[in-house]
């Protein structure tokens, strides 16, 4: 595929992925889960350097 091409391929792909609502356009379960384990990382070590 021609750089063009593929160019073309990824601005379409683009805009697919922004009609989208913004519920589909993100994995929000594993956003969450990331957030909650920096946040359980960070409360171990609050603790640990605290206490």
């Amino acid at each position: 595929m021609s750089w063009r091409a593929w160019a073309v391929y990824d601005r379409e792909a683009e805009e697919c992925h922004r009609a989208l609502p913004l519920r589909e356009q993100y994995n929000w379960r594993g956003l969450i889960l990331f957030v909650l384990i920096v946040a359980l990382a960070g409360a171990y070590l609050w603790a640990v350097h605290f206490y």
